[in-house]
């Protein structure tokens, strides 16, 4: 999966390309859900009411345990090669 983004932060524009790769689409489409919960399972996000993953979620936990699940992450910013979220 790629993402292709631009658009201003901090007054600066920013271009960001995020790539997600995994060999298996099944296991590429358990991983995130694996990833939420989680965080859903160690308390972090148990909230009142009905949430959308992607708006209950920490992001960066969240990359950072489906890379470590096994999905390959590459994040490029204004030309600078990241190979995890958090670097």
């Amino acid at each position: 999966m790629k993402l292709e983004a631009d658009g201003k932060k901090d007054g600066k524009q920013k271009e960001m390309t995020v790539q997600l790769y995994h060999e298996d689409g099944y296991w590429f489409t358990a991983i995130p859900v694996v990833a939420c919960l989680l965080q859903y399972l160690d308390g972090s996000i148990r909230k009142p009411g009905l949430w959308r993953m992607g708006q209950i979620c920490d992001p960066q936990r969240l990359f950072r345990d489906m890379e470590r699940l096994g999905i390959r992450i590459k994040i490029k910013i204004e030309g600078t090669t990241n190979h995890t979220f958090l670097q």
